[in-house]
């Protein structure tokens, strides 16, 4: 029984540490550049910034103030302002859930939030 104890403990905790890794990273495709996308946390009683993700392949808050947005057009106009080298011309929600860190309330330096969100995908001819 011990002898079985052991490796069985070790699958559970290789797989504790991959799924907690995943959490954190959301990892740019194959090539380095990572896919235009904007999202938004929507909480009640509460304000955090939008944001979306970098040339880096990690999440920026949004400078301009921009907060709970669920408006379709008001997600297009944040995605063509996020990424203005780019011709966005569509939006469309992500099929899946990310994590994603450091939402920050406005005026807020210390950003240490972590939720659960599905990001809008940024789509066009680029």
């Amino acid at each position: 029984m011990k002898g079985m104890l052991v490796p069985a403990l070790l699958g559970v905790l290789m797989v504790c540490r991959v799924q907690a890794v995943s959490e954190r990273l959301e990892l740019a495709p194959a090539g380095g550049r990572s896919e235009p996308q904007v999202a938004t946390l929507c909480e009640a009683g509460e304000v955090y910034l939008a944001q979306h993700m970098g040339e880096q392949g990690r999440w920026v808050s949004s400078t301009d103030k921009k907060s709970c947005m669920t408006d379709k057009l008001e997600i297009l106009e944040y995605c063509k302002k996020a990424y203005p080298k780019r011709d966005i011309t569509n939006i469309v929600e992500s099929s899946h859930y990310v994590r994603v860190s450091g939402w920050c309330k406005p005026g807020r330096t210390k950003c240490k939030l972590s939720r659960w969100v599905k990001p809008y995908r940024c789509l066009g001819t680029y």
